[in-house]
């Protein structure tokens, strides 16, 4: 199963395996900065 995600301190890191980074577009609305890292993670074993 792949999943994304932007990094919160609440994601299980420990099940996840990043696959790859990715900067992307973040609004001011909901975020303290315009661009934000993400990842997308393979649940592993």
């Amino acid at each position: 199963m792949l999943t994304a995600g932007p990094g919160r301190a609440y994601l299980p890191a420990h099940r996840f395996e990043p696959l790859a980074r990715y900067w992307v577009t973040a609004t001011l609305e909901l975020e303290d900065r315009e661009t934000r890292q993400t990842a997308i993670y393979r649940l592993g074993a």
